[in-house]
């Protein structure tokens, strides 16, 4: 079990960002760290930002388990 462990947080943390900025969830954006990004680069830009994020940690999770 303890090889999957990386690929299951990737692929979940993944997940998790894809999902938050996909239903623009407030408690989401509302966080210490993505409050900053909202701060930086806008609500749509931080939308952005953590869709890609997402994409990103999901495509690697599922590369890690090939």
């Amino acid at each position: 079990m303890e090889h999957w462990l990386p690929q299951i947080f990737l692929f979940g943390g993944g997940v998790y960002a894809l999902a938050g900025s996909v239903f623009n969830w407030n408690w989401f954006f509302e966080d210490d760290f993505s409050g900053l990004m909202v701060e930086w680069l806008g609500r749509k830009g931080a939308r952005i930002f953590y869709a890609g994020l997402g994409l990103f940690l999901v495509f690697v999770g599922w590369v890690f388990t090939l």
